[in-house]
């Protein structure tokens, strides 16, 4: 616990190849979050980026995504981070107070993951209450969702994985998912909580390097044209099967998606 009030930032996780992306994402982030009282930090290589109330960190020629998230944590003073990638855009208006309240919980309370949405059907304790424990052994209890991170202990456990991509700190929590520490009732993850009240309402942008169109016309309905540029949209059929795995985790418990995509794969079928 901290002896003076926790500082919190705003980490936008990127890359020089999705630059073509950056003024749309602060574009929406600033529609919804125009009074952020924090500082926002943009994670890139080397390209230059000039907006208003962004700063800028360089990590340098491309290694990979562990050694660039390691080296631009490493940079902060901050306690806390709001840990977004470059295509998780907002749709609901965010309260700073909201955000502090969070904050000072978590410094309170040693919880170093609060995750800002809940995972479609996943099973957690306290219904009806906004902060919810995590159960020992579910899947992806720790992931790259949007989440306010303890900015050390997320440091710690990059350098303990030693991975190269995002889909191998996702992967090690969820193959370690019971050896993770548990609460004092032996039944939960101790230090994660997750929010049901989706306070981002974050919506994906971009899949697999494309445009998805489900999320621009989401942003049209809402008086937002989000400029594609020469980045492509996923074809139709791939937005059928991206819509249908949506509905998936929403529905269906992970156990039955994980069986239905092994039969899928088994029969050469393509999902997302």
């Amino acid at each position: 616990m901290s002896t003076s009030s926790p500082e919190l930032a705003i980490y936008v996780s990127s890359y020089d190849g999705c630059k073509d992306v950056w003024d749309t994402f602060f574009s929406i982030f600033h529609t919804y979050w125009p009074d952020c009282c924090y500082n926002v930090y943009l994670i890139n290589n080397e390209a230059e980026y000039c907006r208003e109330g962004v700063k800028v960190i360089h990590t340098g020629e491309e290694i990979n995504w562990f050694s660039r998230t390691i080296q631009s944590l490493s940079a902060l003073h901050e306690d806390y981070v709001v840990f977004l990638l470059e295509d998780y855009f907002l749709s609901k208006r965010v309260s700073n107070d909201e955000m502090a309240s969070i904050v000072s919980m978590m410094d309170r309370d040693g919880i170093f993951f609060y995750r800002l949405s809940l995972p479609g059907t996943q099973s957690l304790s306290q219904s009806g209450c906004q902060s919810k424990q995590v159960e020992l052994g579910s899947n992806y209890a720790i992931s790259l969702q949007p989440a306010i991170w303890n900015r050390k202990a997320l440091l710690r456990y990059l350098l303990q994985i030693d991975g190269a991509s995002p889909w191998d700190f996702e992967y090690y929590f969820n193959s370690h998912k019971h050896e993770l520490p548990s609460d004092d009732s032996g039944k939960y993850v101790k230090g994660v909580l997750y929010d049901s009240r989706d306070l981002l309402g974050y919506k994906n942008g971009i899949l697999r390097g494309r445009w998805i169109p489900s999320t621009l016309s989401y942003f049209k309905k809402h008086g937002i044209e989000i400029e594609q540029g020469d980045r492509p949209s996923l074809s139709f059929g791939e937005s059928l099967r991206y819509s249908a795995s949506l509905q998936a985790r929403k529905l269906l418990p992970a156990g039955t998606r994980a069986t239905i995509k092994k039969a899928l794969v088994s029969l050469k079928i393509k999902y997302v």
